[in-house]
């Protein structure tokens, strides 16, 4: 006689895709629409006042302190920063004691998803541009670094009014402001109904330029796999190295002296200085994020690429020595391929001047410089954007620049005469002073102390 088996207890599982966000009676979850390196972001309705929001939420967040003082400051600088071109954080609370949620203003698209399905005209592209400059110009004057600045964060709507965002790998630095703002408006921190007014209105595009586009991801054709180049589908699947570029940038927020780490941006994007390991850097590293945005930008002009399916980063490395090298083991280099990420920008600029490598302070950076071949023919940017104007090139060329030193600045690229016809003085606007952050002092304390320090700080800052 075989004894009775007591039948198995499974655990009923909530597959459903609200499963896990915690944010109810305030928000009704719509649908999730994206996710980063340490958190995801839901598409939301406030059921007070029936607006769409955007909630990105951050789980566990006293697993470890790297993390969660990365979170808390990405949290503090939302709540700080008030700019009509980038993204206002509107609420924040916990759940479950650990799970971080933040709740912001919602755009229709990032950069990088209308680049796939969208052209755009030589008056959009200056619009564009001139508004994420504006947003740059702002930030740095309060004394912040984004590091991350490529298309995936920055988010448009159809009347070309962008909003940066993700400020996640963002630091701010005590180096000071660099920035002469004796002639610059001061940004009005009062109320919410003056800063909505700002918001609408603060840019007037001239008449001539018509701005808006329509777009509609849902609806974008599907392309059969045999209509996809070679070169696309390398391009896509490249992005799974750029994953792991992300996890490598969350190892090391900050060495023990309290220097910047080396560890940021995201590869194709990712500007010669920090590829090279240099221990100082500063606002540049953002301008040459920016040149490789207004790259794609002006790619998306139907006569400098017809072709949407043929549409590149700038700079689309495969791997960027040390932080992903090639796993090929017959390369003994230094295990650097020609498509290194270091190896696709020298491929564009060609002979590096000595002039060039003035920044670099590292024997181990001067070292790596001298494996890369560096011989190759200086590509000429008016070729590959035929639809440019000298202006356009001249600006690219100088948000490009290899030397962080001779790098234009925001505020010297928003009085460049690529903009004369788009450029509102007024919006040129600066922060009141640099921004001082709670997750940046050296007081010890427990991460729950520093988080409810945090959320004290800004929830008293908005009801003020």
């Amino acid at each position: 006689m075989t004894a009775k088996t007591k039948p198995l207890k499974i655990p009923p599982i909530n597959i459903s895709p609200s499963a896990g966000w915690d944010i109810q009676p305030k928000y009704k979850f719509i649908r999730r629409i994206g996710y980063g390196s340490h958190g995801s972001v839901c598409e939301a309705i406030c059921t007070k006042t029936q607006s769409r929001v955007a909630i990105k939420r951050f789980r566990s967040i006293f697993s470890g302190t790297i993390k969660c003082k990365r979170i808390l400051r990405e949290v503090e600088l939302l709540f700080a920063m008030k700019h009509p071109f980038i993204t206002r954080a509107y609420d924040v609370f916990m759940r479950q004691r650990s799970d971080l949620y933040i709740v912001m203003e919602k755009g229709n698209i990032d950069l990088a998803s209308l680049r796939k399905v969208e052209f755009l005209v030589d008056s959009q592209v200056k619009v564009i541009m001139y508004r994420s400059l504006l947003a740059l110009y702002y930030i740095h004057s309060g004394g912040i670094i984004h590091r991350d600045i490529k298309p995936d964060n920055i988010l448009i709507n159809a009347d070309c009014t962008i909003k940066l965002c993700d400020f996640g790998l963002s630091r701010t630095t005590m180096v000071g402001n660099s920035y002469d703002t004796s002639s610059a408006t001061d940004l009005s921190l009062e109320d919410d109904e003056s800063f909505r007014e700002m918001s609408e209105g603060i840019i007037e595009t001239p008449k001539t330029v018509h701005c808006k586009f329509e777009v509609n991801l849902l609806k974008a054709p599907k392309k059969k796999r045999e209509d996809i180049t070679e070169k696309t589908i390398a391009f896509f699947d490249s992005k799974r190295k750029e994953q792991r570029d992300l996890l490598l940038m969350s190892s090391n927020e900050c060495s023990k002296d309290g220097q910047l780490t080396v560890h940021v941006a995201t590869r194709w994007y990712r500007p010669p200085e920090i590829i090279l390991m240099e221990k100082e850097y500063d606002y540049s590293m953002d301008m040459w994020g920016a040149g490789c945005v207004f790259a794609e930008l002006l790619e998306m002009i139907k006569e400098n690429q017809p072709i949407i399916e043929n549409r590149m980063p700038l700079f689309p490395g495969n791997s960027c020595f040390p932080l992903s090298p090639s796993t090929d083991p017959n390369n003994t280099e230094a295990l650097v391929t020609p498509k290194d990420q270091l190896n696709i920008i020298l491929s564009s600029f060609g002979e590096i001047a000595n002039e060039d490598l003035s920044f670099l302070k590292g024997y181990q950076a001067e070292k790596h410089m001298q494996i890369l071949s560096n011989t190759k023919k200086k590509v000429n940017f008016a070729k590959r954007f035929p639809a440019a104007d000298s202006d356009a090139i001249d600006l690219l060329n100088k948000l490009l620049a290899f030397n962080p030193a001779h790098r234009i600045t925001a505020k010297e690229a928003l009085v460049h005469p690529y903009f004369d016809k788009v450029r509102c003085k007024d919006a040129e606007i600066v922060m009141e002073r640099p921004i001082k952050l709670i997750t940046d002092s050296k007081s010890d304390i427990s991460l729950k102390g520093l988080a409810n320090s945090v959320l004290m700080s800004v929830l008293n800052s908005k009801q003020k």
